[in-house]
């Protein structure tokens, strides 16, 4: 079956560990140490062609997770980033350089944080 399948809809109406609940141990134990106190919107895998991975999406993030539960990223969906999420001194960056553009899309994966602007630019920076 190489058609993209994923449950993610189906916990809208549940509380955040119901919503963990069926996810493998290591993305409840990540999401339970590091974001204890935020509102999940939704929760499930996500299946393409041989590759599953599990997502948990709140206001405005997304978090990847592997097959096994090992973080792979945090990213916005489009057009939901914000200047006011960033460090201040990323902000000051890309406010002086950047007057001009909106943020489409923020990604964060290991130390590095990926912004993509809308004039097609990206900039990396490494979070510390």
């Amino acid at each position: 079956n190489t058609v993209a399948q994923d449950n993610i809809e189906s916990s809208k109406n549940l509380n955040n560990s119901e919503k963990l609940k069926y996810l493998p141990k290591g993305v409840q134990n990540f999401i339970n140490k590091k974001y204890p106190n935020d509102s999940i919107l939704k929760a499930g895998y996500k299946k393409n062609l041989w590759v599953k991975t599990y997502e948990v999406h709140y206001n405005k993030w997304i978090i990847e997770f592997d097959e096994e539960g090992n973080w792979i990223k945090n990213y916005t969906p489009d057009g939901t980033a914000t200047l006011e999420s960033l460090p201040d001194e990323i902000k000051k960056v890309i406010q002086k350089n950047y007057p001009k553009q909106k943020i489409v899309k923020l990604e964060q994966k290991d130390e590095n944080l990926y912004i993509y602007l809308d004039n097609n630019k990206n900039l990396l920076f490494k979070i510390k």
